[in-house]
């Protein structure tokens, strides 16, 4: 099978890419994920970055005790130093100098 396609469907109409590919924000499978932007300009992805649910945020002013525990995710995106995660009125998460927290 070709770099960059998926391979077959499978339940509910999805397509799952290969192992050592990631899915990209057109839709393609690819391994270069460190070109593909995070959703924050005040984000970097990272090989091995903290799931979103363990990174500070507005609300949550330190990491919780269960992320000591739980895996790095692959090529995730964290807020750069000095910023914390937010989510918008759109329900996007995006990077924010703590004083502009609501």
């Amino acid at each position: 099978m070709p770099k960059g396609i998926c391979n077959t469907p499978c339940d509910s109409n999805k397509c799952v890419c290969m192992e050592g590919f990631y899915r990209n924000s057109q839709g393609k499978c690819t391994k270069d994920c460190f070109s593909e932007p995070c959703g924050s300009p005040h984000a970097t992805r990272k090989q091995c970055g903290k799931p979103l649910e363990c990174q500070v945020t507005c609300l949550q002013k330190s990491e919780p005790r269960f992320c000591k525990n739980l895996s790095c995710l692959p090529m995730a995106c964290e807020c750069n130093s000095g910023y914390v995660l937010h989510y918008g009125a759109d329900g996007l998460p995006t990077c924010i100098l703590p004083t502009e927290c609501p």
